[in-house]
């Protein structure tokens, strides 16, 4: 059973920002082809800071574990919640592949087109490895964060040890895994390893999160006030990023790379702790757009992809590829895609309200 916890809104109104990150980070695949030729240094900045937003997931994740399950959490129960709400959903939209190109597999047969050996031959080439473990998908993205967390979820014990550990030593701990990652990188969905190794990359921003719930008093006391210290350093390590490299460079590295340290994961980890201290100030006031966007998050997270893949494929069937660099044109376009999804999430758990955690996750 879980504690009875009193409700964090700063930690709600950040999952409501973080959900705003992921969706606006995968928005650079459609309709600005061009975007990374925008020389600007506001471009940049955003090319730089956008991607990456399911590490804050992943802290939040790591701070609600201790907050809620410290010392009263049953395994069984806890992974038997993730399987209905977290891996269901996974499962449903990771079989949106198959079940569309089935579907025009179906329909190209009995329209008797050429076309009908394209979509067979694409069928026979599914890996279902890949599909059902890696989350590797063409229409949703972003699946590959549900494998690698519920092996996280599934170690929740062993990360609630680090709780109980003197807090100097977790930030000892947490400082040397965090240099680790930023050495092994996130793993592309490629491979089996690569849960593993999305495992290990991502583990110091988890432990980040249950330090940060077990030590509240002595960090909230030191970080209050302070937060905007830690918006400057991330900034300032993403405009180093800016200059010495490109993004792709450290993005998805199947091996161990000095030569391209990872700079994202302390960007993510310091924008982390800034958001959760400078959302303390609205703990008592209600953004109901951010949230609309946190209740919703889980539905939008799994059905952005959707909508970009949806984009991408009109515009290619019209054969008029957007090619604006326009920092504004991405802007709209992600905007939009965002409450596409979230309008489309709402209308979900209206229909089907005993059902749309089976669904969504929400």
């Amino acid at each position: 059973m879980e504690s009875k916890t009193t409700y964090l809104n700063n930690i709600n109104y950040f999952r409501g920002i973080a959900i705003i990150f992921i969706v606006f980070g995968h928005s650079f695949t459609l309709g600005i082809w061009q975007f990374y030729d925008n020389t600007s240094f506001l471009a940049k900045l955003i090319n730089f800071i956008a991607p990456g937003g399911t590490t804050f997931f992943v802290f939040i994740s790591g701070y609600l574990l201790h907050h809620i399950y410290y010392k009263k959490l049953q395994l069984r129960n806890f992974l038997l919640k993730k399987l209905k709400y977290v891996v269901v959903p996974f499962l449903l939209f990771s079989s949106l592949d198959i079940i569309y190109y089935l579907t025009r597999l179906s329909m190209e047969y009995f329209v008797s087109t050429s076309r009908y050996e394209i979509f067979l031959e694409k069928i026979k080439s599914f890996d279902l490895i890949k599909i059902y473990l890696l989350g590797y998908s063409e229409i949703p993205i972003g699946l590959w964060y549900v494998p690698f967390i519920m092996v996280v979820f599934s170690l929740s014990k062993l990360y609630l040890k680090f709780a109980g550990i003197n807090y100097k030593t977790q930030m000892w701990l947490i400082s040397v895994l965090i240099i680790l990652s930023s050495i092994i990188h996130r793993a592309p969905n490629t491979h089996i390893m690569s849960i593993f190794q999305n495992v290990l990359y991502f583990s110091p921003v988890y432990l980040l999160g249950i330090f940060i719930s077990a030590n509240q008093k002595i960090v909230y006391s030191k970080m209050i006030g302070r937060e905007f210290y830690l918006l400057a350093i991330a900034l300032v390590l993403t405009i180093f990023q800016i200059q010495i490299g490109k993004l792709e460079d450290i993005r998805g590295l199947n091996t161990i790379s000095i030569k391209n340290i990872d700079f994202m994961i302390f960007q993510k980890s310091l924008l982390a702790i800034f958001f959760l201290f400078y959302l303390m100030r609205f703990v008592n006031k209600k953004m109901r757009l951010i949230d609309l966007l946190a209740s919703n998050s889980f539905g939008i997270f799994f059905i952005h992809g959707i909508y970009i893949w949806f984009f991408n494929a009109i515009i290619i069937k019209l054969h008029k590829p957007l090619t604006s660099n326009s920092i504004f044109v991405f802007i709209i376009y992600a905007t939009f895609v965002l409450i596409l999804s979230l309008l489309t999430t709402i209308l979900i758990k209206i229909f089907f309200p005993k059902k749309s955690k089976y669904i969504i996750g929400c």
